[in-house]
């Protein structure tokens, strides 16, 4: 069996993946949405990241057509080809494509795109791994380079290729791996022909999978544990009251609950925004009067356009000057808020409107504080703040506030990925708009479990 470049990464953390790859691939849980969309993702910017280069020659048939690939990729360097994507290698039972090979007098600049503003570890093990694939099959590699994104890069106007990415010399590092890339492949070719399935006991690695998330074998290596009943907890609630009556202070009628729904992506699409920046698509506002009556408003954007042009319209205008504007866990609707004032400020027919946007940056509550200072805590809450463990605890068996009885989505990262994803190529105008009503619900929901979560604090200390 060949060892490809993914198949040595993603053994790093655990020489058995490699093994099952071989002998159990159908115990292998299938990739997650957010996997595929981060596949997705990398192919999108290595597209890009080819026109960094200029003309170049590509490499283009699919995996199964293998000597296909290779057969090209030697046509192209017996051309003296100066720029080739995706040219192809197999050597000793160890093989690898490379995003980008640069002729370089009598050699080969090696380079490899990372659709990510840092690299991380496993990144250099991948370009090493190219490196000495290469240099075994005979080429002169003169230089190795991580491509990645200038993170701070802003686009205004057309993108900017040359100012998106940036080159990363990391020669010397890939140099300096080799003598373990080597080691690594030899536990691997020894475990390709081992018939017995290798003895490695579960551990913490086995949440840590080099791409995210557990290892896709994860279950089969646990099948045979036994589910250890939990201990039960005694129970316990503490409530300062005398903290939660001065926090409260701070809040005046009528209470503006604010909630923004993001998604990213790593390139840019709008003005204003950088590599995997956030892009507000959706609001959702409760307002809560003294005398107890609730109003709902909300927006949300069309994945067509910038979404952010409508949000701050509307935002500017449902919420007057001077509100009193509360989140839970601020710093996000905060940073959301100063990036889109900085939008505006640069943007024209907007630049009027980034003064009020601040404004309600400036003066926004945090609803989270009492629980993060433990002055409201109960052991439901198993010692976090998180507003999805903060709400059931407070209200259990609330169906009104149970986000899994909402359809569809259920959390930030549904909306996240469904939104940007609501074209007619992928759904019909009926489930369009069913998918609208889910975010929207969704959203909602996030502002309605504030509102009690506020009451809740209220009452706890009879503050009238």
């Amino acid at each position: 069996m060949n060892i490809s470049k993914s198949k040595f990464v993603e053994s790093k953390s655990c020489p058995k993946i490699f093994w099952l790859n071989i002998h159990h691939i159908e115990e292998k849980e299938a990739e997650t949405e957010s996997q595929i969309a981060q596949m997705d993702f990398g192919s999108s910017v290595g597209e890009l990241a080819r026109a960094y280069f200029g003309k170049y020659e590509l490499v283009d048939f699919p995996y199964e057509e293998y000597s296909k690939k290779l057969s090209k990729t030697q046509e192209l360097l017996k051309k003296n080809t100066k720029i080739i994507a995706e040219a192809t290698f197999l050597t000793n039972g160890i093989c690898c494509s490379v995003d980008i090979l640069r002729k370089v007098g009598d050699g080969y600049d090696l380079i490899e795109v990372k659709s990510v503003n840092t690299p991380k570890d496993y990144h250099y093990d991948d370009i090493a791994f190219q490196y000495h694939v290469l240099r075994n099959a005979g080429l002169n590699i003169k230089r190795a380079y991580l491509m990645h994104f200038n993170k701070k890069y802003e686009r205004w106007g057309d993108l900017d290729l040359q100012q998106l990415f940036i080159l990363n010399d990391i020669t010397d590092r890939v140099i300096k791996m080799n003598p373990d890339i080597i080691n690594r492949f030899q536990v691997l070719q020894q475990l390709s022909t081992q018939k017995n399935e290798p003895e490695i006991e579960v551990g913490s690695h086995c949440e840590k999978y080099v791409y995210g998330g557990q290892c896709p074998y994860y279950t089969y290596c646990h099948r045979n544990f036994e589910v250890v009943e939990e201990l039960e907890v005694e129970e316990f609630e503490n409530i300062d009251k005398s903290e939660i009556a001065d926090f409260l202070q701070n809040f005046r009628y009528p209470i503006y609950f604010l909630d923004f729904e993001t998604y990213m992506t790593p390139i840019p699409q709008y003005n204003g925004l950088k590599p995997w920046g956030q892009t507000p698509f959706q609001y959702s506002f409760h307002i809560l009067h003294e005398d107890g009556a609730l109003e709902h408003k909300e927006y949300l954007g069309y994945p067509d356009s910038d979404p952010r042009i409508g949000l701050i319209k509307q935002l500017c205008t449902d919420i007057p000057k001077d509100a009193c504007v509360v989140a839970y866990n601020m710093t996000f609707e905060k940073t959301r808020l100063k990036e889109l004032a900085s939008f505006a400020k640069k943007t024209d027919g907007f630049k009027n409107r980034a003064g009020k946007l601040n404004k309600i940056r400036n003066s926004m509550l945090d609803l989270m504080i009492p629980f993060r200072k433990k002055h409201y805590e109960t052991d439901a809450m198993e010692g976090s703040y998180s507003i999805k463990l903060v709400l059931p605890a407070l209200f259990p068996n609330d169906p009104d506030l149970d986000y899994n009885q909402l359809e569809g989505i259920k959390n930030g990262t549904d909306a996240m990925n469904t939104f940007p994803a609501l074209t007619n190529e992928n759904y019909s105008t009926d489930e369009i708009e069913a998918k609208r009503e889910q975010l929207l619900a969704y959203c909602k929901l996030d502002t309605l479990a504030m509102v009690k979560i506020f009451q809740k604090l209220k009452s706890s200390v009879s503050v009238k």
